[in-house]
């Protein structure tokens, strides 16, 4: 198993956070105008106008185990920054949160296990999101428990739908 320099880990993060990113991103504006315009020209029913993302994000400190969640913002840079605020505003002296997830529409859900060692970026937590709360946590307390060998439980979850 090789281990990422501190260097390597934010990359690592800075490109998932893109990629989340540009999987929900939504179509431009003149796209959806211009597929409900052909639509109602073919004679079929217009299509009801495409409702805002939920976004929210999730972001953790690696030394501390502390973290901060966000929902409802109207992109996901919003989510992440805020998410990554209420982290460092959890704990004095936090100041090394990241964003681990960030969701839209859907459930969200943080495991922890508690007697994880500080430090580690690749253990004492998990994150995942799913339709439902459950399987989110069902799969937030295997990614923990993966990184960490066991003792996570689910400490989060939430919906934006």
């Amino acid at each position: 198993m090789s281990s990422f320099s501190p260097r390597e880990k934010k990359i690592l993060g800075l490109f998932l956070t893109l990629m989340i990113f540009l999987y929900f991103a939504p179509l431009p504006h003149g796209h959806r105008a211009a597929h409900r315009a052909e639509q109602s020209a073919r004679g079929g029913r217009q299509e009801a106008a495409h409702a805002p993302f939920h976004f929210g994000a999730i972001a953790i400190s690696p030394s501390s185990l502390v973290y901060g969640t966000t929902y409802d913002y109207e992109t996901p840079i919003e989510a992440q920054r805020a998410a990554i605020n209420f982290c460092k505003g959890a704990r004095r002296g936090v100041s090394d949160c990241h964003s681990m997830l960030t969701f839209a529409d859907t459930c969200a859900a943080v495991a922890i296990k508690p007697e994880s060692a500080p430090g580690r970026l690749d253990g004492g937590w998990g994150v995942d999101y799913d339709a439902s709360t459950d399987v989110a946590g069902r799969n937030a307390v295997a990614a923990c428990e993966r990184a960490a060998g066991g003792g996570c439980k689910v400490d989060y979850t939430y919906c934006s739908k």
